[in-house]
C-alpha cells in the first residue's frame, strides 16, 4: 500500500488539493446564494454553478461602479439611459437631455467626422452642470466660446459628467471608449469626488487596466471574476487594511468627519504617492500615444465657512482641507514634472475672486457653494478657453 502511495503522491496530493478548493468554491457559492436568493446572478457563483444559475437568471453582469441618486441608470454600458428627463435632485432644476450614447447634451458622431476639433470633459456634478440648461453647462458654454474667439465651427466639446463620479469611474470611462471617441484633447475635472470616493469607501485603482500594468490587471480581475477564494480573500484583507487604518479612528460608523482627518493623516498619502500619478500618468501615456492632448482641472469651491479668497469646505481651511487640494496640486505636479505635456489648470483663487467681485453671492456658486450657476459656468469656461488658447492646442 505504501509503495503504491509513494508511486501515485504526485497525483494524490494535487488532486486532493483541487478537491479541497472545489469544496470551498461550493460552500462560498451557496452562501451567495442564501445572501441573495432572489437576486443571485451567475457572476457571484463558482464557474461550475454558473450554467445552473443561468437556467432561471440571464443578467450575468455586475457593475464595478454605481451612479447615486434616482437616476435612469444602465448598469450595463454605466451610464445615463438615453432621453428627456426632470432633474432628481432638485425639482426647481432645469430638466436635461440624454443622449443616444448616455451622456448629457447633443448627439455627437461616431467615428468622428473629419476636420472636427474634439475636446472630451470628464468629471462629476460641476461638469453635469444639473443647476444649468443643456445648453449652459460649462461644457456647452466652452464650446461656443471656443468657436466665437476662433471663429470656426469645427469645435466640439462632449459633456462626460456624471454626478458623484471620481477619477476611478473616469478612467475606466476613458479606456474604454478612448479609442471611439478620437478626443484631441480630454480635460478630467474631478477633484472633490475623488478625494471623497477614497475617503469614505475603499475604492481600488488597481483594477483600473493602465498600460503600465495590463498584464498583471487583466489578470486581477479575471481571478476577482472567476475564483471565489481570491475574492474573499482580497474581501478580507480589505476587511484588515480598514480596521488598521480606519475604524480606530471613528467612535462609530457614522462619524466619517474623524474618518476623513485619519484617511488624510494615515491612508490617503499611499493613493496620493502612488494611486493617483499613476492613474493619471496611465491616462497621460494612452492619450499621448493616441495624439491626444490631456488638461487636469481643479474644481472651484467657494467657502461654506464665509472665508474670503480659500477654498474651503466644512469649516476651517487650515484643518484637513490641505490634504484636498494641496495633495492634488503636488500629485499632479508630481507626474507633470515627468511629463511636462500633461497642462494643469487651477482655476479656483480666480474662480472666487469673480465670486466676490459678484454684488449677489449666489450669481457664480450656488446655494449649497459647490456647483456652478448658469453665469458661473460662463466665467469658468473663459478660464479654460484661455488656457487652451495659451497652450496653442487648437491648430
Amino acid at each position: 500500500m505504501a509503495n503504491r502511495f509513494e508511486r501515485y503522491k504526485w497525483f494524490v496530493f494535487p488532486a486532493f488539493f483541487l478537491f479541497l478548493y472545489l469544496i470551498a468554491e461550493l460552500l462560498l457559492s451557496l452562501g451567495q446564494f442564501i445572501r441573495y436568493k432572489n437576486e443571485i446572478k451567475p457572476y457571484y457563483v463558482t464557474p461550475l454553478l454558473r450554467p445552473l444559475v443561468r437556467l432561471f437568471v440571464k443578467d450575468d453582469y455586475v457593475p464595478r461602479t454605481l451612479s447615486m441618486y434616482e437616476w435612469p441608470w444602465d448598469y450595463k454600458t454605466d451610464r445615463a439611459r438615453p432621453g428627456y428627463y426632470p432633474s432628481p435632485i432638485d425639482k426647481t432644476h432645469p430638466p436635461y437631455t440624454i443622449n443616444s450614447f448616455g451622456l448629457r447634451g447633443k448627439n455627437f458622431q461616431i467615428p468622428k467626422p473629419k476636420g472636427i476639433y474634439r475636446i472630451l470633459v470628464f468629471g462629476g456634478s460641476s461638469t453635469f452642470g444639473g443647476e444649468s440648461p443643456d445648453d449652459q453647462t460649462y461644457p456647452a458654454r466652452l464650446e461656443q466660446i471656443l468657436r466665437q474667439k476662433i471663429g470656426r465651427e469645427n469645435i466640439e466639446v462632449i459633456n462626460y459628467g456624471i454626478h458623484t463620479k471620481s477619477l476611478y469611474w473616469i478612467a475606466q470611462q476613458y479606456f474604454r471608449e478612448a479609442e471611439k471617441l478620437q478626443a484631441d484633447l480630454v480635460i478630467i475635472n474631478s477633484i472633490r469626488n475623488t478625494y471623497f470616493d477614497q475617503t469614505q469607501r475603499w475604492t481600488h485603482y488597481s483594477d483600473i487596466v493602465t498600460p503600465q500594468r495590463a498584464q498583471m490587471t487583466k489578470l486581477h480581475l479575471f481571478l476577482s471574476d472567476n475564483v471565489l477564494c481570491y475574492r474573499a480573500l482580497r474581501v478580507l484583507i480589505e476587511k484588515i487594511q480598514y480596521k488598521l487604518t480606519l475604524r480606530p479612528l471613528m467612535k462609530d460608523v457614522w462619524d466619517k468627519n474623524r474618518a476623513i482627518i485619519g484617511q488624510a493623516d494615515e491612508a490617503l498619502p499611499i493613493f496620493f504617492n502612488h494611486q493617483y500619478p499613476e492613474v493619471i500618468e496611465g491616462i497621460y501615456l494612452d492619450a499621448t500615444k493616441r495624439g491626444t492632448k490631456l488638461m487636469m482641472v481643479l474644481e472651484p469651491v467657494r467657502c461654506l465657512s464665509g472665508m474670503e479668497n480659500t477654498t474651503c469646505m466644512w469649516g476651517n481651511f487650515k484643518d484637513y482641507v490641505p490634504a484636498y487640494y494641496e495633495a492634488f496640486r503636488g500629485a499632479l505636479k508630481k507626474v507633470q514634472d515627468k511629463h511636462p505635456g500633461m497642462m494643469i489648470l487651477d482655476p479656483v483663487e480666480e474662480m472666487i475672486k469673480l465670486a466676490n467681485q459678484e454684488k449677489d453671492s449666489m450669481a457664480v456658486f450656488s446655494d449649497e457653494h459647490l456647483h456652478l450657476t448658469p453665469k458661473g459656468n460662463v466665467l469658468f469656461a473663459e478660464i479654460i478657453a484661455r488656457k487652451i488658447l495659451a497652450e496653442k492646442c487648437i491648430p
